[in-house]
């Protein structure tokens, strides 16, 4: 785990370093939906870039890592990596530090992101509100807003389509 908030840290810094390289990125994102030939560009390359993630976050060559790895654990990477820059152009100064990460994976892979919830004993609903017949904090509710798009509970209706902060329901 230190490795991997080690090499998270040292690709932020180079974020900022290199904020104009990460712009052109995010900005070229913007344009995929609406350019199917755009797409075709980073569509040949995105198994690569995965397979890389994966050799440097394990300190292997590139010719180690097999397919399935790429598929996995490499669309993770590359999925942090987007989201990443994406937040350090929208709010720089509350991007995750690479210690953060490795604190947020070790929350949620040991089931304990929020922690028994306060009025409710372990084992009754705990960090995922299971257990509570009307969902409790946190649970998914239509709150009136575009066609088929819930809101999370205590969460306002977004003012603006591009409040990308607010857990807009992707089916989730």
């Amino acid at each position: 785990m230190e490795r991997f908030g080690a090499l998270w840290d040292r690709i932020l810094r180079r974020f900022q370093e290199h904020r104009e390289f990460v712009t052109s990125q995010v900005e070229v994102l913007g344009l995929l939906p609406r350019d199917p030939g755009l797409r075709t560009a980073p569509a040949s390359v995105l198994p690569e870039g995965g397979e890389g993630l994966v050799a440097v976050f394990e300190g292997v060559p590139d010719s180690a890592v097999d397919a399935e790895t790429v598929r996995v654990v490499g669309s993770f990477y590359q999925a942090l990596l987007t989201g990443l820059m994406v937040q350090s152009l929208i709010t720089p100064g509350s991007v995750p530090s690479g210690g953060d990460l490795v604190e947020a994976m070790q929350r949620i892979l040991s089931g304990s992101v929020l922690g028994p919830r306060a009025g409710t004993a372990e084992g009754e609903g705990g960090a995922t509100g299971e257990g509570s017949a009307g969902g409790g904090a946190g649970a998914v509710q239509d709150r009136g807003g575009p066609a088929g798009s819930r809101w999370y509970e205590g969460s306002p209706a977004p003012r603006s389509p591009l409040m990308v902060n607010r857990p807009i329901a992707f089916g989730i």
